[in-house]
């Protein structure tokens, strides 16, 4: 019985445990425990910065440091070409002759006086590595002057509302005049972050810069904020934050160390603004990022709340009208049905959103782009077009749309050659009845072979039946040809052997002519007389031989 209770109470207490975890794991983040001077954390889409979910001390000056090329960042980019050449300028010497309150700590790209590159490699080396003649370097270009620039900054700082600060240069260094405050902070980096080149250079971890003629060595330049990279540093590894965007790191001796760190997941934006941390160690620099990355963890976890599509009530059936499509194959009004699935559409969202959208339905909008082309044949599950569901005008939910099945095309039938075969001047009621009836199987199949994709196939075997005639007529061709050298060729061998087998057969009575008048040349013919003294002489000579001596 003891045993059993024992079970019992250690049963309970898991339980309990259970029970306890998420309340845990749900309690609000300890901004009490960071040590941080200025802080504001806001959503990404509150622009003007006037719904904080958190914030201390958000509306004190402060120097902004390095944090400051955000707003030479996105001045440059409203105003210049970021593909056009830039050769760098007597701008830069005072970075290295540590003149004009530059100091020996200054971030720098690695630029050369007098080498060309693109303003775009210029404003990464501005955004990644926190070059301050990158700064000046930019400013010069796109304003044609450091203090023309400066001023298009503050312009550009009242537009948005940043009626608290006050900027002396582009890149940062410590000036009296030079302030701002975290909310006005948090306003520029919110509008920044809607620029796509701007979130796209914020959100790189490293990017190379070629050399040139000037400068031959190429420059790495790799992020300075190590909520997104730990490249080449590995003992900074436990920093990194998956859903980091970016922006901007900032230390100084006035400033202390800074931080603007942003971070989207699942559609919800968040934006971490930190001001004023002490720089006496190393770890206090980096302190920045772990108050960054467990503000953002928390934010994710217990401000922001997962919502579905079907949460919301939205809108899930969408037509579309098909050009020659089938009428089987449409509604009664000749229009494709598609409808999405709302439950697979998820985003996070602040709690307190939430209870708007639920409660207010009638504000969320969808509005669908379909494509350039809405016509049969229409294969199940083509790309149709995208339905965008806004509240107040801002996205929350996006998704294609696609055909639920095959449409496919419509037989077109052809009219009679006379429609008017009586003469009456009125269309027959065959030739009538032809055009408005319904098309038959057929029929169908009897035209099916007007549809475009046919007609493409068709000239196509066309062109081979083409190809392959005239091909077979160059062969031919070519075999006679052949056929008629080899002729001619047997000819003339043939010609060939009956002159050489002549020749040979007149060769020996040509020979024994030879021979024959070759022996008359040596002995010419004799008289009787001569062969009758020729004998007589001979048989005297005999006669003498037996004579004794």
């Amino acid at each position: 019985m003891k045993r059993n209770l024992r079970l019992v109470r250690l049963l309970l207490a898991g339980v309990l445990l259970l029970c306890m975890a998420p309340a845990a794991v749900l309690a609000d983040y300890n901004y009490d425990g960071v040590a941080t001077p200025h802080i504001i954390v806001i959503d990404g889409n509150d622009l003007a910065a006037s719904n904080p979910i958190y914030e201390r001390a958000a509306d004190e000056r402060l120097y902004p440091a390095s944090t400051t090329k955000i707003l030479t960042c996105i001045v440059a980019i409203e105003n210049g070409n970021l593909d056009a050449n830039v050769t760098v300028g007597e701008e830069i010497k005072g970075l290295y002759e540590l003149k004009n309150g530059y100091t020996a700590n200054s971030s720098l790209m690695g630029l050369v006086q007098g080498e060309t590159l693109t303003l775009r490699d210029l404003l990464y080396g501005l955004m990644l590595v926190s070059g301050n003649e990158a700064a000046d370097a930019i400013a010069v270009a796109v304003g044609g002057s450091i203090e023309n620039f400066v001023s298009m900054m503050n312009a550009k700082a009242q537009e948005l509302g940043m009626t608290n600060s006050h900027f002396m240069n582009p890149n940062g260094v410590n000036h009296d005049e030079h302030y701002t405050t975290a909310r006005d902070m948090a306003k520029l980096t919110a509008y920044a972050l809607n620029n796509p080149t701007f979130a796209e250079i914020v959100k790189t971890a490293v990017y190379n810069v070629p050399a040139n003629d000037v400068r031959t060595t190429e420059l790495k330049l790799v992020n300075s904020n190590l909520l997104l990279t730990a490249e080449d540093a590995p003992q900074y590894a436990s920093y990194p934050y998956p859903y980091c965007i970016g922006v901007k790191t900032g230390l100084t001796t006035k400033a202390g160390s800074c931080l603007i760190a942003a971070a989207e997941q699942d559609g919800a934006r968040a934006i971490v603004c930190l001001y004023g941390d002490s720089i006496e160690t190393k770890g206090d620099q980096l302190q920045r990022f772990t108050t960054a990355k467990g503000i953002f963890e928390d934010l994710f976890q217990n401000v922001y709340t997962t919502v579905t599509g079907d949460q919301l009530s939205l809108q899930s059936t969408f037509f579309c009208t098909v050009e020659r499509g089938r009428p089987e194959d449409l509604n009664e009004n000749g229009q494709l049905e598609i409808t999405v699935n709302p439950s697979g559409l998820t985003m996070r969202v602040l709690t307190s959103e939430l209870e708007k959208l639920k409660t207010d339905p009638a504000g969320i909008t969808a509005n669908v782009e379909w494509t350039d082309s809405l016509s049969a044949p229409i294969r199940q599950g083509q790309y149709l077009g995208t339905v965008t569901y806004s509240y107040n005008g801002k996205e929350i939910f996006s998704t294609d749309l696609s055909a639920p099945k095959d449409v496919l095309e419509v037989a077109v039938l052809a009219a009679p050659a006379d429609p008017d075969a009586d003469g009456d001047g009125q269309p027959d009621a065959a030739a009538t009845a032809s055009l408005l009836t319904e098309p038959t199987a057929g029929d169908a199949a009897k035209h099916k072979g007007m549809s475009p994709l046919l007609l493409t196939v068709l000239i196509l075997l066309g062109l081979l039946v083409v190809i392959a005639v005239i091909s077979a007529l160059v062969s031919a061709r070519k075999r006679k040809q052949k056929r008629l050298r080899q002729q001619r060729r047997r000819a003339q061998m043939q010609r060939q052997q009956a002159a050489r087998q002549g020749q040979a057969q007149r060769r020996p009575a040509q020979q024994q002519t030879q021979r024959m008048e070759a022996g008359e040349g040596a002995r010419p013919r004799r008289s009787a007389g001569d062969a009758g003294r020729t004998r007589s002489g001979s048989g005297t000579a005999t006669q003498q031989r037996r004579r004794p001596q």
